[in-house]
């Protein structure tokens, strides 16, 4: 794999570790130079990924500069492929401006935005906690993870049939001509070229056995249930501002969640360069208050924790826009969460919230850990992107399967208690028989009673009534 950036961020030295052929480019001038593009080698990678890290901090506050070095990198690196298997990632600060190489772009371009995806990722934790040891799983490369090949062997079949046939594995949709298709009908069939989209435990061969649907007791099932939306979330408490925080505000509007907002920004400042980005979120939702968080009276004046029912403490960058890597930042944040437990913990009335933190370097991890507790969870931001584009480098398919799982409309992830699914006990395979054929959901997993969440159980284990089960359902939001 090929990079080319101007020096190395956190997404890049994740990467570094996950992949052992890794060559780095740094970029000299404005746009690469003719002696850069030789030594770039691009003809015997596999692909490219195209950053601008702005360490000196020169695009800070102006998106356009930071993606026109994207677009001049690309068009200087485009015309030295010819081969059509290589895949070029563009990370861009703002999508829109890929407008710009529409006229160049190759197929094999994939634009991508590091921020949405850690975005998406902390809102869906503020929904449900359990989402974090599912996603986890389903960004590595340990346990199961989806896949994405062609089965020269079932084309012909409809969907139904394949369902049952790969009773090790869980099928959830194809790609046909670059388009993805998740929950197809059962009558859909699968035609030469597409590439099925399962859910599988590692990179082991799938074994299709006897076309076996399974018998279940209908009478036991509740024809008219939904996916139970756990905990309701009336408000959410937001602390700090960054790039994140608008596709937070995007996923949270979905939800008609009222928000408040605490940052050191100025009030008009904050309302002035929120409207500026033009993000599809009604911002008469948000509530927005200027704080000190280095002064107790200022904290105990504006913020009481009794009306918090879900607070999310983002990395501060004090900006929407791009800021160079900072890994003080996370000193910052727990210092800001102990503040917020310490006024929980000292409150005359009754509190209970949860916290969900965002954190830079992975070297942070243990010290949050022990801080949080059973309090909350914490996201390591760039580790999710940097997963998401580790998969997209072995099939760009993966951007789009995430793209949508990740945020609210199509196809969604869900969780609902067993037992508003059915009145009594059964096998995993006799849910997932029910739930296809006669809901259209699909079932991908178990969560235990303790917590801990199970993917592509065996077919014969037996669901509890106290589990929760993992649904992929069809969201009425479009997205």
């Amino acid at each position: 794999i090929v990079i080319v950036t101007e020096s190395i961020n956190e997404e890049i030295s994740f990467l570094k570790k996950q992949f052992k052929h890794i060559d780095i480019h740094y970029r000299s001038g404005s746009v690469l130079s003719h002696k850069d593009q030789v030594r770039l080698n691009i003809h015997n990678a596999s692909g490219a990924l195209i950053y601008h890290d702005n360490k000196s901090g020169t695009y800070a506050n102006n998106a356009d500069e930071y993606d026109s070095r994207i677009i001049k990198s690309y068009l200087a690196i485009n015309h030295l492929i010819t081969e059509p298997n290589k895949t070029l990632i563009l990370n861009f600060s703002e999508i829109v401006n890929s407008k710009f190489i529409k006229s160049q772009q190759n197929n094999n371009a994939i634009l991508f935005n590091s921020y949405f995806f850690s975005a998406k990722f902390i809102s869906l934790l503020t929904k449900d906690r359990s989402h974090y040891s599912i996603f986890n799983e389903l960004l590595s490369f340990i346990g199961n993870d989806f896949h994405i090949q062609k089965f020269p062997s079932l084309t012909g079949k409809t969907f139904e049939e394949i369902y049952f046939l790969m009773n090790k594995s869980i099928p959830i949709g194809f790609f046909r001509n670059l388009r993805m298709v998740l929950i197809p009908d059962k009558k859909e069939i699968l035609k030469e070229g597409d590439e099925l989209i399962y859910l599988s435990f590692g990179s082991r061969g799938v074994k299709l056995t006897d076309y076996n649907k399974p018998n279940y007791d209908n009478e036991s099932f509740k024809h008219d249930f939904k996916i139970s939306k756990g905990n309701q979330l009336n408000n959410i408490t937001i602390i700090g501002i960054n790039p994140r925080l608008p596709y937070i505000l995007e996923e949270l509007n979905k939800e008609k969640v009222e928000i408040q907002i605490f940052g050191s920004m100025n009030i008009e400042h904050f309302f002035k360069s929120l409207k500026q980005l033009k993000r599809s979120f009604d911002i008469n939702n948000i509530k927005y208050n200027m704080i000190d968080f280095s002064s107790e009276d200022d904290l105990n004046e504006k913020i009481n924790p009794s009306t918090m029912q879900k607070v999310l403490v983002l990395s501060d960058e004090n900006s929407f826009t791009y800021q160079p890597s900072n890994k003080s930042l996370d000193e910052i944040t727990l210092f800001k969460i102990l503040k917020i437990q310490y006024l929980k913990n000292n409150s005359i009335e009754n509190c209970n919230f949860d916290i969900i933190c965002e954190i830079k370097d992975p070297e942070s991890e243990e010290i949050f850990k022990k801080i949080l507790g059973e309090l909350g969870d914490y996201v390591i931001g760039t580790s999710i992107s940097a997963k998401i584009i580790n998969l997209t480098l072995v099939h760009k398919g993966y951007l789009s399967l995430f793209y949508e799982l990740l945020q609210k409309g199509n196809a969604d992830l869900g969780i609902s208690n067993f037992s508003d699914i059915s009145q009594k006990e059964c096998s995993f395979g006799e849910l997932s028989g029910f739930s296809y054929l006669n809901r259209n959901m699909i079932p991908l997993g178990i969560i235990k009673e303790d917590g801990t969440s199970v993917l592509n159980p065996e077919k014969n284990l037996i669901v509890k009534n106290n589990y929760k089960i993992i649904f992929l359902y069809m969201s009425d939001f479009l997205l």
